[in-house]
C-alpha cells in the first residue's frame, strides 16, 4: 500500500512519499500501526486501485496533531495505490 503525497489540509507539503523513496508503506489494517482513516479506506480497495482519500482530523492525528509536521485538527489528503496485501492484513 502506498500513501503517495500525504499532506495536511489538502496542501502541498508532502509528509510521506513512499514512491519517491522507492519503498511501499506497509501496515496491518487493524494492527494500530496506521491512522484510523487509512484502516477504514484500504479494505474497500481492490488490488491495483489508485484513489485520493480525504481523512478528517478525528480519523487522522486529531487534537494532538503530529509535531512538527501536522498541526492539531488537520484534515489530510492521501493518495493511495494498493500494490499488494497479505491475508493476515485484514484480521477481524
Amino acid at each position: 500500500m502506498i500513501p503517495n503525497g500525504m499532506g495536511p489540509n489538502g496542501g502541498h507539503e508532502v509528509l510521506e512519499n513512499s514512491r519517491k523513496r522507492r519503498r511501499p508503506f506497509k501496515f496491518k489494517v487493524n494492527g494500530g500501526a496506521a491512522i484510523p482513516g487509512l484502516a477504514l479506506a484500504v479494505p474497500k480497495l481492490s488490488l491495483g486501485t489508485k484513489v485520493r482519500v480525504v481523512i478528517p482530523p478525528e480519523l487522522a492525528y486529531g487534537e494532538r496533531g503530529l509535531t512538527p509536521k501536522v498541526p492539531p485538527n488537520t484534515t489530510l489528503l492521501v493518495e493511495i495505490e494498493l500494490l499488494s496485501f497479505e491475508s493476515g492484513d485484514y484480521d477481524d
